[in-house]
C-alpha cells in the first residue's frame, strides 16, 4: 500500500468462480500501510480447488479502484507421497518406502540415487500404487562413503530425501 492520504477503506473479496465476488472482510486505513487478514479453513469448507481474491481500495468520496486477482490453488487433491530409505547409513543396500496415500494405482516413476553435486549413480522405474510400496536399490556397495540424495519421480511431482554410505 504505497499512499493512503484520500483512502478510505480495503475491502477483501472473494470469489469461486473469479466472476461472483463478496466482500469477506474491511479494513480502515490507519497510515501503517500493512494489513494482514486471514481467511482460514477456505478449503476445508468448500469444495473449490481455486480461490480468488482481490482487493477494493475505497476513497473517501465513495470512489474504488480493484487491486489485481489473486490466485490461491487447493491443493487436497494433490497426491501426498513420503519416502523413507533404511538402513540409513547404508552399506550393501538401500530399502526404500514409499507411502502413497492418496495416489491412483499403477502410477509409473523413477527412484534416482545423485551424488550431492547431482551426478546420477542408481536410477530404477518403479511402479507404485495407493499405499505402502517397498523398493531395493542394490549392489551400492561400490559407491563412495558420503551423503547422496535419493530421490523419487511420479506424475511430474519428485520427493527427495538425504541418505549417508
Amino acid at each position: 500500500v504505497a499512499n493512503e492520504i484520500s483512502l478510505n477503506n480495503y475491502q477483501i473479496e472473494r470469489s469461486f468462480d473469479g466472476v461472483q465476488y463478496s466482500a469477506i472482510n474491511s479494513v480502515l486505513t490507519n497510515g501503517s500501510n500493512s494489513y494482514k487478514i486471514t481467511d482460514a479453513n477456505v478449503f476445508a469448507s468448500s469444495t473449490a480447488k481455486k480461490v480468488y481474491y482481490r482487493i477494493k481500495a475505497v476513497n473517501n468520496d465513495g470512489s474504488y479502484t480493484y487491486s489485481k486477482t489473486v490466485v490461491v490453488q487447493s491443493d487436497k487433491d494433490a497426491p501426498t507421497l513420503t519416502v523413507n530409505a533404511y538402513p540409513n547409513p547404508f552399506i550393501e543396500q538401500l530399502q526404500i518406502k514409499v507411502v502413497a496415500s492418496t495416489l491412483a494405482a499403477t502410477t509409473k516413476g523413477a527412484v534416482v540415487l545423485r551424488t550431492m553435486n547431482g551426478n546420477i549413480v542408481k536410477q530404477q522405474a518403479i511402479v507404485l500404487n495407493g499405499g505402502v510400496n517397498l523398493f531395493n536399490l542394490t549392489d551400492v556397495q561400490s559407491l563412495s562413503s558420503g551423503k547422496y540424495i535419493l530421490s523419487v519421480y511420479y506424475n511430474n511431482e519428485i520427493v527427495s530425501i538425504t541418505v549417508q554410505k
